[in-house]
């Protein structure tokens, strides 16, 4: 997507690993302002109508599902003017981001 000039961050959303500071971790996350269900990916370039775009990920395995946290999210984005992808795998992730892009 860099080549593409399409900007984006990813959004630190869960991994702490493993051991004794685990909680601690995942409460530091928490305070930060972590919500379970955020999407993994966040553009920031806009559509050409000004919206903004948020990614999901998932693979292309059919038991890849999003989690009720990562649905309600995806509602509460769109309701709120959001372009929501729910991208299977990168290939498909970056051709549904360019189309609402209107990139190529």
């Amino acid at each position: 997507m860099d080549a593409r000039g399409i900007k984006y961050f990813a959004v630190p959303n869960g991994f702490v690993g493993g051991g004794r500071n685990r909680f601690a971790g995942i409460n530091k996350l928490k305070r930060e302002g972590m919500r379970n269900g955020a999407p993994d990916l966040v553009l920031i370039t806009l559509t050409e109508d000004a919206r903004p775009v948020a990614v999901e990920m998932k693979t292309t395995e059919k038991s890849s599902v999003q989690s009720q946290d990562q649905i309600d999210i995806e509602e509460e984005m769109v309701c709120n003017g959001w372009v929501y992808i729910l991208g299977r795998g990168a290939d498909d992730a970056i051709s549904k981001i360019e189309s609402v892009l209107g990139v190529k």
